[in-house]
Order: C-alpha cells, then sequence, then structure tokens
C-alpha cells in the first residue's frame, strides 16, 4: 500500500500562522473519480503533511476550507507514492464575514498626523449628538469604519505627489468617516498635485456624492493594479480655495488577482477587511488585526427515546 505525503505551509498575508482552528482538505483528481478528505489542526502551526493512501499519480484539485479565512483551491501533481512539497506556501486571506471586531492601536499610539487630524476634526456618528473630535471620536468609530480609516491613512501617507509631500498631508479636517471612504477639508493643491503626478490617472466621478454646498469637479486614480487610492474633489464655488476631497480605496478584483481564493466575496460596499489584505500584500504593514469569534466547546446531545 503506497502512501503520498504532501508537505504544504499555510499562513495569513503577513507570513504569520493562521488564527484558526482546523483546515478541512478535500483533494480531487480531474476526473472526480478519487476524492480525500482530511481536517487539519492548526493550533498555531505552518508547515503540514497530508497522507494519502493508494493515490493513483495525476493532477489533483485541492481545495481548502478554514473557519476564519477564505477557501482556497490550486492543482498539484501528485506522484504514486513518495513525497511532494508545494514550494509557495499557500496564503489565506480573510473573511470578512468571520471578523467580529478588530485590535487597532490606541489613539496616543498612532501617528502624530493621523492623531493632529482627527483632533481637527468634529464628526457626529450616524447623526448622533454631540460631535466627537480627538480620541473620543476614534474611540466611537465603529470597527469597520476604525479599519476604513486606518487603511487610507496607511495608503495616503505612502503615496508620494511631485512636491514630495503625501497625499494624507494635504488634508486638514474630516467631515464624514465612512467603511469605505472619507470627507475632508483642504485647499487646491492636493488637486493640482494629483492632476501633475504620473501616479495619477484622471477617473469617472459621476457615481460620488456632493455634499452640499461644495460640487465635483474632477477625480483622479492611482495606477495598482488593484487597491487604488481614489481622490474625488468638490468646489465650494467657482472661485476661492475651499475644497473637500472624497478619499476612497478600491477593492475591485483584489482577492481574485493576488489570492487563490474559488470566488469573489465582495459585495455591496467595499469592506475595509479585504483591503488590508490587498495593502499587506503590496507591501503596507496594517495597522490593526482581526478579531473572530470565539471558539467554545459542544456536546452531541441524546436522541430522546420514543
Amino acid at each position: 500500500m503506497a502512501t503520498t505525503t504532501v508537505r504544504l505551509k499555510f499562513q495569513d498575508v503577513l507570513g504569520a500562522p493562521l488564527d484558526d482552528h482546523t483546515v478541512v482538505a478535500d483533494i480531487f483528481d480531474l476526473h472526480n473519480i478519487n476524492h480525500y478528505q482530511v481536517t487539519i489542526p492548526i493550533a498555531g502551526a505552518t508547515n503540514v503533511a497530508i497522507n494519502l493512501k493508494d493515490c493513483p499519480g495525476g493532477v489533483y484539485r485541492f481545495e481548502l476550507s478554514p473557519t476564519n479565512y477564505q477557501v482556497i483551491q490550486f492543482f498539484l501533481t501528485l506522484p504514486p507514492g513518495g513525497e511532494v512539497v508545494r514550494q509557495d506556501p499557500v496564503v489565506f486571506p480573510v473573511d470578512a464575514a468571520r471578523v467580529v471586531d478588530i485590535s487597532a492601536r490606541a489613539f496616543g499610539d498612532l501617528d502624530a498626523s493621523l492623531q493632529g487630524l482627527l483632533n481637527a476634526s468634529s464628526i457626529s456618528i450616524d447623526g448622533v449628538q454631540p460631535e466627537l473630535s480627538g480620541a473620543d471620536l476614534y474611540d466611537a468609530l465603529p470597527p469597520k469604519r476604525k479599519a476604513g480609516l486606518l487603511n487610507l491613512f496607511l495608503k495616503s501617507s505612502n503615496t508620494k505627489l511631485g512636491d514630495d509631500s503625501t497625499c494624507f498631508e494635504h488634508v486638514r479636517s474630516l467631515v464624514e468617516i465612512d467603511q469605505d471612504r472619507f470627507f475632508g477639508k483642504l485647499d487646491g493643491s492636493l488637486l493640482e498635485e494629483a492632476a501633475d503626478s504620473p501616479a495619477f490617472h484622471s477617473a469617472d466621478l459621476s457615481l460620488h456624492k456632493e455634499i452640499p454646498p461644495y460640487k465635483l469637479v474632477a477625480s483622479f486614480k492611482t495606477l495598482d493594479a488593484e487597491g487604488n487610492l481614489q481622490l474625488t474633489f468638490s468646489r465650494n464655488g467657482t472661485a476661492g480655495n475651499d475644497y473637500l476631497v472624497d478619499m476612497d480605496l478600491d477593492e475591485a478584483q483584489g482577492i481574485l488577482h493576488f489570492f487563490e481564493v474559488i470566488r469573489n466575496v465582495f459585495t455591496g460596499l467595499t469592506n475595509p477587511y479585504n483591503v488590508r489584505e490587498i495593502l499587506a500584500v503590496e507591501g503596507l504593514a496594517p495597522l490593526y488585526t482581526f478579531q473572530f469569534a470565539e471558539r467554545k466547546a459542544a456536546t452531541i446531545a441524546k436522541a430522546a427515546k420514543a
């Protein structure tokens, strides 16, 4: 009885072990004649070995299903016995639907420029008074809005312009924070720099909302393949230097582009948790981690007697 051993390395987008309990592996040959299934315990490990008994040689489809991360699929040629090692690690992006909260830096530990922007802002969360600023505003943000803000700060503060400033440096105060964008007050210098920068191209602004009395005037997007930073500008009046920027990050098909996921789970508003995974792959270290539902033990109840 020949045994084929498949060695894999499981990790998240940062190269760390999965914050998960098990991964279910379904392994099919291309004709769906042979199907192997195994539940792989994780417990902080990254290197795993799967032993397949009487496995005919050929190409097999691997479908790996964690609990807190997206389902991964890839193909691997297996010998009829012996050992095969997949050289590339299997990288699992988070399943955003499984995230119940985030662990982010405290306000006092944020970059000084982000602290300054929040201190200069006064925002009412969901229209509920009073307006909040600084640490009170930051602490009151729901998880997705806080994640979105931190993603935008990370990307915009790492996006340089022709005058050697960053996009983030131009924003003076915030007037609205959503999970997929924020609106900030500024003068026209960022618009001018984005228009002249080879890192940006002109973009459609028709689907972006206006916040009266500001009127949409222009939009620009970075040239990144995925995780694009888009700056959409509105102006108060036809003269003067009072502008508003709608700053957002594009999730698009990034999860499919960067990872071996089976399907794109993108629906509705851009999910900041997916954007975090894309930015991490692009080399931008996230400013928060994920919290998942607590795992608890359960027992099987005995069937009631008739």
